[in-house]
């Protein structure tokens, strides 16, 4: 079923429900593995439920997400023309897409609805801002696609930073802030419908685009790692969203807690705490294990303060055990499997079914690199239970 039209085409239109679940993968801190989570949950959830769509946008200006969905660091033969010359690296698809006129990249997007002043969009125009990676790499489920990243983000910033300040009129009925602010929300309502899921990559500085992309989801899914700049990172992200209690007497009004409040932006939900990256050897295991499970609980003690900030579960957790239990999820390190996954553009759960029976010898970086799907079943067991709460 197509979202609802437009029945007034010269008013901003928030469309319709629009997607049935949203997820922003962000943490404050850098290094997470959050574009990295983003393409294995995207690719695993698509894959574990082939009757949704996905819908993945890339807002990260580097774009590494973007660079795995079209095939990492290899070229790959065009299966519409097995004998021609191999097709281009992710990194080289990014870049013709970039190039394109307009952009078929979230900033190609972004451009239309605000530098060109398109405020609405047909529900068409999913095929003119976004690819589906299965065309161009196998190795991706074919319902997902992808709005894809835009170094050019970065570019556009201060424009966008420009048009949400109340001195700028975008529409007489609209206010700027919240226009700007919620413009990917609007194409998800007037373009996507209950049928789909989307999956938002994000920054780890909270600048106007991660702003965007933090308005746009209804759930977050925050990755920490297991050292104290994690910890620190997501007590951050809850006061950048949330605001701080007291607000700072002087700024408090400017931030974007403040301004979502004022204009009715919804702000999103904790969904799920990932320990992403930790290590499989039992050696060290259990620091990390403390270190990273510390984050989840001083997440806790903020939940007791303030659980609207996360997402509702069917039994309120009254534990610390219980709230890990609902709140938290451990995915250790893909050790060899990562680094394959990464390179060739393979979601884990393609490389556990595709040679479950041994080893295959794949070259990464003029270095062959011993594949074992029994090997990436653990990672993917992770991956999948982490899927399955979503």
């Amino acid at each position: 079923m197509a979202a609802p039209m437009n029945p007034n085409p010269g008013v901003p239109y928030t469309g319709g429900p629009g997607p049935a679940k949203s997820y922003g993968i962000w943490n404050n801190k850098g290094g997470v593995g959050k574009s990295t989570l983003t393409f294995h949950l995207a690719c695993g959830y698509a894959f574990e439920h082939p009757q949704e769509q996905v819908l993945v946008i890339d807002l990260c200006p580097q774009a590494n997400a973007s660079m795995m969905f079209l095939g990492g660091g290899i070229k790959r033969p065009d299966p519409a023309a097995p004998n021609a010359a191999p097709m281009p690296t992710g990194s080289e698809q990014v870049e013709r897409l970039c190039l394109q006129v307009p952009a078929k990249t979230v900033v190609g997007y972004i451009t239309e609805a605000t530098v060109q002043g398109r405020f609405n969009f047909p529900v068409n125009a999913l095929q003119n801002f976004t690819v589906q990676p299965h065309q161009i790499n196998n190795t991706i489920p074919s319902n997902l696609f992808l709005m894809c990243g835009d170094p050019n983000l970065e570019l556009l910033a201060p424009a966008l930073t420009n048009q949400a300040s109340p001195q700028v009129e975008v529409h007489p009925q609209y206010p700027s802030w919240k226009f700007v602010h919620e413009i990917v929300k609007r194409f998800m309502c007037q373009v996507l419908n209950q049928n789909w899921v989307v999956f938002v990559d994000t920054n780890p500085s909270f600048n106007i685009y991660t702003a965007i992309g933090v308005s746009s989801v209804t759930n977050l899914i925050v990755p920490v790692k297991a050292d104290d700049s994690s910890r620190v990172g997501a007590q951050a992200m809850l006061k950048l969203i949330f605001g701080s209690i007291p607000p700072h007497p002087i700024w408090g009004g400017y931030t974007y807690a403040a301004q979502a409040l004022l204009h009715g932006v919804t702000k999103p939900k904790v969904h799920l705490i990932v320990g992403n990256q930790l290590h499989q050897k039992s050696g060290n295991v259990k620091a990390y294990d403390a270190l990273a499970s510390a984050t989840a609980e001083e997440l806790k003690q903020e939940y007791e303060t303030n659980p609207h900030f996360f997402s509702a579960r069917p039994v309120v957790p009254g534990q610390q055990f219980d709230f890990l239990a609902e709140y938290y999820a451990d995915l250790r390190n893909f050790n060899t499997t990562g680094v394959v996954a990464a390179h060739y553009g393979m979601p884990v759960h393609y490389i556990q079914h595709t040679y479950p029976g041994g080893f295959r010898q794949l070259p990464v970086a003029d270095v062959g690199i011993s594949v074992n799907g029994s090997e990436a079943a653990k990672p993917y067991d992770a991956l999948r239970n982490i899927v399955l709460r979503l």
